[in-house]
């Protein structure tokens, strides 16, 4: 199946999903079908599959009120990126171009009160810029490679691969001056890196030795536009890679929409309006607020109360195992009591069900009736998950221990 129809069998398709749990089927499937061929390198079929995941999970299908949880950027940000991957591995760089955009576009953060559209840079687009400029250079935008490569060295100053990266753009352009202070730079901060011994020993040694084009090795790759550039990124360059962090999707929202937290406010406000006054908690945080922006005062009292508890938290063994055990009693409680109440309602779910009318169907998705907003979270930086590996810290790939024949002495 080519790319044009592909296209036009998604147009032809209905998105005919009644709940969430049928999205959840499909697009679950479909993200193990993606991983089996990608293992395969089957990637007419990966590209196939990537499209109608997006279709599937794209959120002008779902309903106006809902909200997807916080993971829904993450992947979006993994999808586009391996499409992209796969797209290059079929020679359509413009097409991997395009998708490289959308992935930095799912993750970039645009700074407060900023009118020009600027975004604030973080590592998930590090591999984006890199792969983004490998597929300028081959479509021969070097030009726009070159802006890439340069937001990318601002980004990871400290990452001997950015300059492997852009010494292969340098070469690219026919800039070989360029290219080896680039790859002596990055030997400086790793003097271990092979990508960068690689290139450089292509770019020092005759050309009648090295980049002969019938040897069918990596070891004469000098830059973005070699045949064997891509196997050289993808085996020696492995920290610019993005791994499947999300292996089993869930588009179930996490909190409630805007929505529901407005009238679950005003229904507690209007219950008895002698008492109104006095039944407002007052705001602790020192910030001035509207009355009629129900949804900010609601997050800033969460806030509030997150503070609260922060503060309050035990400082001994003994409390923490006795405020643990009091949590426990209150869970059990609580539940007890929605049993109860649910059996005299008729209603035992503890969820609210929204629909979305059409003319055609109702899709229905649950929704939490409370959340809560995480305040000072104990985060151990140091086994904390990062998006790529960083060797130049410690980090290796796991790799396979092979037997070496010993020397035998020299004779005299």
């Amino acid at each position: 199946m080519e790319a044009g129809d592909s296209k036009t069998s998604l147009r032809l398709l209905k998105w005919t999903f009644k709940s969430m749990l049928e999205v959840h089927a499909v697009v679950n499937n479909l993200l193990r079908h993606i991983l089996m061929n990608e293992r395969s390198k089957r990637w007419r079929k990966v590209v196939d599959a990537y499209e109608r995941l997006l279709w599937v999970i794209d959120i002008k299908h779902f309903p106006k009120d809902y909200e997807p949880p916080a993971s829904y950027n993450n992947l979006l940000y993994e999808c586009h990126f391996h499409l992209g991957l796969a797209l290059q591995r079929l020679d359509q760089h413009k097409k991997s171009i395009v998708h490289y955009t959308q992935a930095m576009k799912a993750v970039s953060i645009p700074k407060c009160g900023c009118q020009a559209g600027c975004i604030a840079n973080s590592c998930m687009l590090t591999p984006l810029y890199a792969r983004r400029a490998f597929a300028h250079c081959m479509t021969g935008c070097l030009s726009n490679a070159l802006r890439d490569i340069e937001d990318l060295t601002l980004l990871d100053s400290k990452n001997p691969d950015v300059y492997c990266v852009r010494a292969l753009v340098h070469t690219a352009r026919k800039e070989e001056k360029q290219a080896i202070q680039d790859l002596d730079y990055g030997l400086k901060l790793n003097p271990q890196h092979s990508g960068c011994k690689i290139v450089q020993r292509a770019l020092c040694n005759p050309p009648s030795i090295m980049r002969r084009p019938e040897v069918q090795s990596l070891d004469n790759v000098d830059s973005f536009l070699h045949p064997f550039a891509m196997d050289f990124y993808d085996r020696m360059l492995y920290t610019l890679m993005v791994p499947h962090k999300l292996t089993v999707v869930e588009l179930t929202p996490d909190k409630p929409n805007k929505k529901q937290i407005e009238l679950e406010i005003r229904r507690s406000s209007s219950a008895d309006p002698a008492t109104k006054s006095s039944s407002v908690d007052p705001f602790r945080c020192g910030t001035v607020a509207s009355g009629d922006n129900v949804l900010a005062a609601k997050r800033r009292r969460d806030y509030g109360e997150a503070l609260r508890k922060n503060v309050v938290r035990p400082q001994t063994a003994q409390e923490f195992l006795e405020r643990l055990k009091n949590d426990v009693r209150r869970r059990q409680y609580i539940k007890t009591s929605e049993r109860s109440s649910a059996r005299s309602t008729g209603s035992a779910s503890s969820y609210r069900t929204c629909t979305s009318r059409s003319s055609h169907s109702k899709f229905t998705f649950e929704t939490p009736t409370s959340y809560s907003i995480p305040v000072f979270q104990s985060v151990n930086v140091k086994t904390a998950p990062r998006m790529y590996y960083r060797p130049w810290q410690g980090d290796r790939l796991p790799k396979a221990d092979l037997p070496h024949p010993e020397t035998s002495p020299a004779f005299y």
